[in-house]
């Protein structure tokens, strides 16, 4: 779900649309589930309008350039580096970037591509955060 909340997000204002047109939906089944049965069930509104939050957010402001970071992570699995050429990579990457310690490479946001653990990737958005970094790299 993650992913296709990811893409969805990437998309910008179209996937604001697509979320809108989702809510949409599950409006209209709420309505003929009502009009057929006389009740219906409370989930699918509560759905519909949690998705309509963010749908009417990515209308607003869902420039696809106005994000930070971007969600291609073709580089990311590549093979490990060592510390030294880790470290010489961070100090010349722009911020914020993501690192796994336990494979002691660049990442994507939030978790690993190569090992799948969300607890060794560290968000590096500044000297403090690289710090850390390269003491959980020792």
């Amino acid at each position: 779900m993650d992913s296709l909340l990811d893409v969805l997000l990437g998309w910008g204002r179209l996937g604001g649309v697509v979320l809108l047109l989702v809510a949409a939906a599950l409006f209209g089944l709420c309505l003929f589930d009502y009009s057929t049965t006389g009740s219906y069930f409370i989930v699918v509104p509560g759905l519909a309008i949690a998705l309509l939050v963010p749908a009417l957010m990515l209308l607003v402001m869902g420039n696809p350039e106005n994000r930070h970071f971007t969600l291609n992570t073709e580089e990311s699995q590549g093979p490990s580096l060592s510390v030294p050429e880790l470290m010489a990579d961070m100090a010349s990457r722009t911020r914020p970037f993501w690192v796994c310690t336990h494979c002691k490479m660049i990442t994507g946001p939030g978790v690993c591509l190569k090992c799948d653990q969300s607890s060794t990737v560290y968000t590096v958005m500044d000297d403090e955060d690289l710090r850390m970094v390269l003491v959980a790299l020792d």
